[in-house]
Protein backbone atom coordinates (compact mmCIF):
# COMPACT_ATOMS: atom_id res chain seq x y z
CA UNK A 1 0.00 0.00 0.00
CA UNK A 2 1.37 3.48 -1.14
CA UNK A 3 3.40 5.23 1.69
CA UNK A 4 1.36 8.56 0.62
CA UNK A 5 -2.12 7.02 0.92
CA UNK A 6 -1.25 5.65 4.26
CA UNK A 7 -0.70 9.21 5.63
CA UNK A 8 -3.68 11.29 4.08
CA UNK A 9 -6.16 8.35 5.05
CA UNK A 10 -5.02 7.90 8.75
CA UNK A 11 -4.25 12.15 8.84
CA UNK A 12 -7.89 12.32 8.21
CA UNK A 13 -8.71 9.42 10.43
CA UNK A 14 -7.30 10.44 13.37
CA UNK A 15 -7.98 14.01 13.00
CA UNK A 16 -3.78 14.76 11.98
CA UNK A 17 -2.94 13.58 15.35
CA UNK A 18 0.66 12.60 14.48
CA UNK A 19 1.23 10.04 17.30
CA UNK A 20 -1.35 8.25 16.32
CA UNK A 21 -0.47 8.21 12.44
CA UNK A 22 3.06 6.99 13.51
CA UNK A 23 0.99 4.16 15.60
CA UNK A 24 -1.22 3.52 12.05
CA UNK A 25 1.81 3.40 10.40
CA UNK A 26 3.52 1.16 12.57
CA UNK A 27 0.91 -0.81 12.72
CA UNK A 28 1.25 -4.77 10.25
CA UNK A 29 -2.68 -3.95 9.03
CA UNK A 30 -3.74 -0.31 8.78
CA UNK A 31 -7.26 -1.42 8.37
CA UNK A 32 -6.93 -3.00 11.23
CA UNK A 33 -5.71 -0.27 13.39
CA UNK A 34 -8.29 1.59 11.93
CA UNK A 35 -11.13 -0.52 13.22
CA UNK A 36 -9.68 -0.63 16.62
CA UNK A 37 -9.04 3.43 16.66
CA UNK A 38 -12.57 4.36 16.84
CA UNK A 39 -15.90 2.18 17.37
CA UNK A 40 -18.92 3.86 15.91
CA UNK A 41 -22.25 2.87 16.07
CA UNK A 42 -25.37 4.31 14.80
CA UNK A 43 -28.71 4.85 16.60
CA UNK A 44 -29.67 1.57 15.71
CA UNK A 45 -26.78 -0.07 17.04
CA UNK A 46 -25.62 -1.38 13.62
CA UNK A 47 -21.62 -0.98 13.75
CA UNK A 48 -21.18 2.11 11.60
CA UNK A 49 -17.24 1.90 11.95
CA UNK A 50 -16.31 -0.16 8.53
CA UNK A 51 -18.31 2.66 6.22
CA UNK A 52 -16.61 5.12 8.15
CA UNK A 53 -13.32 3.70 7.45
CA UNK A 54 -14.51 2.86 3.60
CA UNK A 55 -15.49 6.71 2.94
CA UNK A 56 -12.10 8.07 4.63
CA UNK A 57 -10.39 5.81 2.32
CA UNK A 58 -12.38 6.64 -0.59
CA UNK A 59 -11.85 10.38 0.23
CA UNK A 60 -8.01 9.80 0.90
CA UNK A 61 -7.47 8.23 -2.46
CA UNK A 62 -9.60 11.13 -4.38
CA UNK A 63 -7.52 13.85 -2.52
CA UNK A 64 -4.01 11.82 -3.68
CA UNK A 65 -5.47 11.06 -6.94
CA UNK A 66 -6.34 15.00 -7.49
CA UNK A 67 -3.27 16.38 -5.35
CA UNK A 68 -1.30 14.56 -8.02
CA UNK A 69 -3.23 15.72 -11.10
CA UNK A 70 -1.76 19.47 -9.60
CA UNK A 71 1.47 18.60 -9.82
CA UNK A 72 1.61 18.56 -5.98
CA UNK A 73 4.36 16.62 -4.37
CA UNK A 74 4.76 14.57 -1.21
CA UNK A 75 7.61 14.20 1.40
CA UNK A 76 6.09 11.55 3.93
CA UNK A 77 7.65 11.81 7.15
CA UNK A 78 9.33 8.61 6.99
CA UNK A 79 11.56 9.87 4.42
CA UNK A 80 15.06 10.45 4.22
CA UNK A 81 13.95 14.19 2.26
CA UNK A 82 11.67 15.32 5.19
CA UNK A 83 13.79 17.42 7.09
CA UNK A 84 15.26 15.79 10.28
CA UNK A 85 14.93 19.33 12.32
CA UNK A 86 11.18 18.94 11.23
CA UNK A 87 10.90 16.05 12.42
CA UNK A 88 12.28 16.50 15.99
CA UNK A 89 9.22 18.92 16.97
CA UNK A 90 6.75 17.74 19.20
CA UNK A 91 4.18 17.12 16.94
CA UNK A 92 5.36 17.60 13.25
CA UNK A 93 3.52 17.16 9.73
CA UNK A 94 2.97 14.01 8.73
CA UNK A 95 3.81 14.91 5.07
CA UNK A 96 5.27 18.36 3.43
CA UNK A 97 3.39 18.81 0.30
CA UNK A 98 5.23 20.67 -2.49
CA UNK A 99 4.92 22.49 -5.49
CA UNK A 100 7.82 23.70 -7.99
CA UNK A 101 11.27 22.74 -7.50
CA UNK A 102 12.37 22.04 -4.15
CA UNK A 103 16.06 22.38 -4.81
CA UNK A 104 16.93 25.43 -4.02
CA UNK A 105 19.49 25.16 -1.30
CA UNK A 106 17.93 28.33 0.95
CA UNK A 107 14.75 28.56 1.79
CA UNK A 108 12.89 30.63 3.42
CA UNK A 109 9.51 31.19 5.56
CA UNK A 110 7.63 34.35 4.62
CA UNK A 111 4.69 34.56 7.74
CA UNK A 112 2.10 37.25 8.52
CA UNK A 113 -1.58 37.56 9.97
CA UNK A 114 -4.52 36.01 7.57
CA UNK A 115 -5.89 39.63 7.48
CA UNK A 116 -4.12 40.80 4.80
CA UNK A 117 -4.17 44.63 3.27
CA UNK A 118 -2.76 45.98 -0.12
CA UNK A 119 0.52 47.03 2.24
CA UNK A 120 1.43 43.53 2.85
CA UNK A 121 0.81 42.48 -1.03
CA UNK A 122 3.04 45.03 -2.06
CA UNK A 123 5.75 44.41 0.85
CA UNK A 124 5.31 40.98 -0.23
CA UNK A 125 5.90 40.91 -3.63
CA UNK A 126 9.49 43.06 -3.21
CA UNK A 127 10.53 40.62 -0.57
CA UNK A 128 10.15 36.93 -2.80
CA UNK A 129 11.59 38.67 -5.58
CA UNK A 130 15.00 39.53 -3.75
CA UNK A 131 14.46 36.55 -2.62
CA UNK A 132 13.97 34.63 -5.42
CA UNK A 133 16.57 36.50 -7.89
CA UNK A 134 18.90 35.04 -4.70
CA UNK A 135 17.93 31.63 -5.15
CA UNK A 136 15.91 31.28 -2.29
CA UNK A 137 12.36 29.35 -1.93
CA UNK A 138 9.74 30.26 0.13
CA UNK A 139 7.89 27.50 2.53
CA UNK A 140 4.88 27.98 4.61
CA UNK A 141 2.15 26.59 6.37
CA UNK A 142 -0.15 26.72 3.69
CA UNK A 143 -2.95 29.29 5.60
CA UNK A 144 -4.94 32.20 4.12
CA UNK A 145 -3.69 35.52 4.32
CA UNK A 146 -0.21 36.11 3.88
CA UNK A 147 1.19 32.88 3.22
CA UNK A 148 -1.50 32.87 0.76
CA UNK A 149 -0.18 35.62 -1.05
CA UNK A 150 3.36 34.55 -0.79
CA UNK A 151 2.67 31.36 -2.57
CA UNK A 152 0.85 32.98 -5.42
CA UNK A 153 3.81 35.61 -5.54
CA UNK A 154 6.12 32.53 -5.25
CA UNK A 155 4.52 30.58 -8.31
CA UNK A 156 4.39 34.06 -10.16
CA UNK A 157 7.83 34.55 -10.17
CA UNK A 158 8.63 30.96 -10.76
Amino acid sequence: MNEILKILFLSYYTGYNIRDIIKGLDSPDILDFARNYRKNTNKNGISSLEKHIENTWIYSESRYEEMRFRGIGFIPIRTSSYPQLLSAIDNPPPMLYTKGEISKKNLIAIIGTRNTSEYALGTIKKIVRIFGENNFGTVSGLAYGVDKMVHEESLSFG
